[in-house]
């Protein structure tokens, strides 16, 4: 379609110059944009075409900011997230988007949306924005998963060409209040371990949960061929996740969770114990057992479900009468006793699969007031002996 100006004749006599532009299609709804143009003059008509040319040749003319909110998220959701990220990762995103940004900002027009829209979403959902309608809003966490759901998704708007510029970046979201770390000391993991042997099959899981500050999911997906007991290190190389009650393994939650993580002597002794034990079950399943290579199953070979755990972990706490913790709070333990040990802090971070050691200290600096105190008393003995010796 070449440029070619189009005369009309206005009711008060007066002439526009008009024409259109081939400007593709449109990324969301697929029709076919041929946006028109309106001049006073034939001149000022070629220049405006001239212009919109250029745009379209820059991969910014566009009327898919036109669309609602609304649609853009589902198009989003639908082009882009479910593929290019995890499922979990997917399933927070459509939650999102379904129970409090369509219900919220849904209907407004893309191209209006505005930081004070976004501002104003966020106070709602903290103020009172629960989906049961139970007094109360939303904890600063979950209105954080929200913007970080709309800032992805603008994010690729911006990339798209579909807007200009990303309005959640001009909004701060809520702060996340500080909360006390539970954890457990070396007596309170020795008493629930003891207690978890007694009481469950799966004392083998705490165990490891505690030597090797895994996640729960990067624990549950370990298989035997992942551990070398003869060198002792065990590599992270799945996860378990459950989506609604289904469960499925997928990669390591970021490039850093991919790791080798070396074992201790009494961990290596366990596994060895454990996969005797195991093989015993192997052999009294016969036909029925699902050989997932997993070194801690049901005993059918079945992938254990995280629910289960939980319960059994609740039980172990109750009769070692220990302070509640969720299982989680393991993966802190192991990281916190590694501190108390003069563990170095890169040491602790690769262990533990962060992204940076700067992270690891910024979640574990609850244990470092205590750490700086007795640092300052060796310090101020080491000088005092160094003033003994050469007086």
């Amino acid at each position: 379609m070449g440029f070619k100006a189009n005369k009309r004749t206005n009711k008060d006599g007066s002439v526009t110059y008009w024409t259109r532009v081939d400007a593709g299609s449109d990324p969301i709804t697929g029709k076919r944009l041929q946006p028109r143009l309106n001049a006073s003059t034939v001149g000022e008509l070629k220049r405006l075409y001239a212009d919109a040319i250029r745009k379209v040749d820059q991969g910014g003319y566009t009327n898919a900011a036109k669309q609602t909110v609304a649609e853009y998220m589902a198009y989003w959701l639908d082009t882009y997230a479910k593929a290019a990220t995890k499922p979990r990762t997917y399933d927070t995103y459509a939650l999102m988007i379904k129970h409090h940004i369509t219900p919220a900002i849904g209907h407004v027009r893309l191209d209006k949306l505005t930081p004070t829209d976004l501002a104003t979403l966020y106070r709602q959902k903290l103020d009172g924005g629960r989906k049961d309608s139970k007094p109360g809003g939303l904890s600063p966490r979950t209105v954080r998963y929200i913007h970080a759901t709309i800032r992805e998704a603008l994010a690729h708007a911006m990339k798209w060409g579909i807007v200009h510029r990303n309005v959640a970046d001009a909004v701060d979201a809520p702060k996340l209040s500080s909360r006390e770390m539970t954890t457990w000391n070396a007596a309170q993991v020795t008493t629930f371990l003891a207690i978890a042997e007694a009481t469950t099959r799966y004392a083998p899981v705490f165990m490891l949960a505690v030597l090797t500050g895994l996640r729960r999911g990067e624990l549950l997906a370990v298989r035997w061929r992942d551990i070398d007991l003869d060198r002792g290190i065990l590599a992270v190389r799945q996860t378990l996740v459950d989506r609604n009650g289904t469960l499925s393994f997928s990669s390591p939650k970021t490039h850093r969770s991919s790791r080798p993580v070396d074992l201790p002597e009494s961990a290596i002794a366990a596994l060895k114990a454990h996969r005797r034990t195991q093989l015993e079950e192997r052999l009294a399943a016969g036909p029925i057992w699902q050989d997932h290579d997993l070194v801690f199953a049901t005993d059918l070979g079945r992938p254990i479900h995280p629910r289960n755990l939980f319960r059994a972990m609740q039980v172990a706490i109750t009769k070692a009468k220990l302070p509640p913790i969720r299982f989680h709070d393991l993966r802190h333990t192991h990281a916190t006793l590694l501190f108390q040990a003069d563990v170095h802090p890169k040491i602790v971070s690769e262990r533990l699969g962060h992204a940076t050691i700067g992270l690891t200290l910024d979640v574990y600096s609850h244990t470092l007031p205590g750490m700086q105190r007795e640092a300052a008393s060796r310090l101020d003995a080491m000088l005092t002996r160094s003033k003994k010796e050469s007086a």
